[in-house]
C-alpha cells in the first residue's frame, strides 16, 4: 500500500483484507488520522512503515495471525492510538522509535519464540502499560523506551536474556517496584531508573557482567542497598542518598 493512500480519511472506520492477501508492506502514513476501530494485519505483511496508523484515535484493537511474517514495526506506527493490548508476532525483530508511544496500551505480550532484538527510543513512552516481560532475544532497550509509563509496576527478564544495555532514562518516571538485572547487561545508561520512586530493590546475578552504572541511574528511588557486581568498573552515581553500595567479591 502506497504512502498516504488513505491518510486523513476521517470517515474510514473499517479495513478488510482478502483471505489470501499478497500484501507485504503498509506504507508511510497509509491510514494515519483515520477513524479505523479495529484491524487484523495479514500474515503476508513484512513491514509496517512510518506512522502507518498514527493518530488513529478510534483504533482499539490490532491483531496478527499465528503465521504472521512481520519483521518490523516502524517509527510511530501506532503512536497516539487507543489500542489497549497487543501480542507481538514472534517474527518481529525490531520495534522502532515511538511505535506505541502515547497510546492507551495496557498490555503487550511476546511469544516464547520471539525474535525481537531491539526496542526503540520511546517505543512505549507515555503509554499506560502495566507490566512487561522482555524476550530473551532482546539485545538493547533503547533510550526512554518505557519512560513516563506511570502505570508500569513490573518488568521481568528471562534466565537466558541476551540484553547487553539498558538505555538512558529507559524506565524513568515509571512505578517499578523491583528489578533483577540480567547477567549479560554491561551498561546501565544515564538515568535509566531516574525518579522511579517506588523502586526499592535492584539485584544482580552472581555472573553479572555489568561494568558501568551511568549518572543518575537510580536518582530519586527508594533503594536502600545495592550489592555491586564483581566486574563493575565505573559508577557515575549521584543524587542517590538512600542507597548503600556493598562490594561483592
Amino acid at each position: 500500500l502506497a504512502n498516504r493512500c488513505f491518510s486523513n480519511c476521517k470517515k474510514l472506520r473499517q479495513v478488510i483484507f482478502g483471505t489470501s492477501p499478497r500484501l507485504e508492506r503498509i506504507g508511510k502514513r497509509a491510514f494515519a488520522d483515520t477513524s479505523i476501530e479495529s484491524l487484523s494485519i495479514p500474515d503476508s505483511v513484512l513491514e509496517l512503515l512510518y506512522r502507518c496508523f498514527y493518530s488513529c484515535k478510534s483504533l482499539r484493537s490490532v491483531t496478527f495471525g499465528p503465521s504472521s511474517k512481520l519483521e518490523h514495526i516502524g517509527e510511530e506506527a501506532f503512536a497516539n492510538t487507543s489500542i489497549e493490548s497487543v501480542s507481538i508476532p514472534d517474527s518481529v525483530r525490531e520495534l522502532d522509535d515511538n511505535c506505541f508511544s502515547a497510546s492507551s496500551l495496557r498490555s503487550v505480550t511476546f511469544g516464547p519464540s520471539s525474535s525481537l532484538e531491539r526496542v526503540g527510543v520511546k517505543a512505549f513512552a507515555w503509554s499506560t502499560i502495566e507490566s512487561v516481560s522482555i524476550p530473551d532475544s532482546v539485545r538493547e532497550l533503547d533510550d526512554r523506551c518505557f519512560s513516563y509509563c506511570k502505570s508500569l509496576r513490573s518488568v521481568t527478564f528471562g534466565p537466558s536474556s541476551s540484553l547487553a544495555r539498558i538505555g538512558e532514562e529507559a524506565f524513568a518516571w515509571s512505578t517499578i517496584e523491583s528489578v533483577s538485572i540480567p547477567d549479560r547487561v554491561r551498561e546501565l545508561g544515564e538515568g535509566c531508573f531516574y525518579s522511579c520512586r517506588r523502586l526499592r530493590s535492584v539485584t544482580f546475578g552472581a555472573s553479572s557482567q555489568l561494568k558501568l552504572i551511568g549518572k543518575d541511574a537510580f536518582w530519586d528511588t527508594s533503594i536502600a542497598q545495592i550489592n555491586a557486581p564483581e566486574h563493575l568498573r565505573e559508577m557515575r552515581m549521584r543524587h542517590c542518598p538512600n542507597a548503600k553500595f556493598v562490594a561483592v567479591n
